[in-house]
């Protein structure tokens, strides 16, 4: 916020990850995200932050970075992702899910957190669509069940659900 540079959050999801602890237990389970983590790091820059978030999830903070360039960056890492066989037999595919919020989603007033809470609420409702994709947590044409605008929805439902202290989504310019 301080010098006005875009910073923006991608949080990933392993498809298909739940039949490696599954079949071959989560020994097999942790060798392979150990191999996934390999390749996220592979496919972001040393300045990018990459963090496992819990259990199959992943989260990559992308300095300097707005919101075409994070959708590249999630492209990537998709792509390195599914080129994986993985499990004792090498057989396995994996695919990877990605929400992706920016700091030009938030009002000055809103933390850190919340850009978090953006990302991993966009990547639900990318997770709930079938998983497989990149999802912004500005898309315009993502609805919540309740039909309302997806950052309003992931604030006032999926976002408050998780955290009760989660700050109200920036309001849409009438023009965005």
């Amino acid at each position: 916020r301080r010098y006005g540079t875009p910073l923006s959050v991608l949080m990933i999801d392993l498809d298909g990850f739940k039949r490696v602890n599954d079949v071959w237990g989560h020994g097999a389970g942790d060798e392979v995200l150990r191999a996934v983590a390999r390749e996220l790091r592979a496919a972001v820059r040393d300045a990018d932050v990459l963090t496992r978030y819990g259990g199959d999830e992943f989260c990559v903070l992308l300095p300097n970075t707005d919101a075409d360039a994070a959708r590249l960056a999630a492209d990537r890492i998709r792509d390195r992702v599914r080129g994986m066989a993985v499990g004792p037999d090498g057989a396995t595919r994996l695919g990877a899910t990605c929400g992706l919020a920016t700091n030009a989603d938030l009002d000055l007033d809103h933390g850190p957190d919340a850009l978090v809470f953006l990302a991993d609420g966009a990547l639900m409702v990318a997770k709930r669509a079938g998983g497989d994709r990149v999802l912004s947590a500005d898309s315009v044409e993502v609805r919540t069940s309740a039909g309302g605008d997806l950052r309003h929805g992931l604030v006032e439902g999926l976002v408050q659900d998780a955290a009760p202290d989660a700050p109200p989504a920036r309001p849409r310019r009438a023009d965005a």
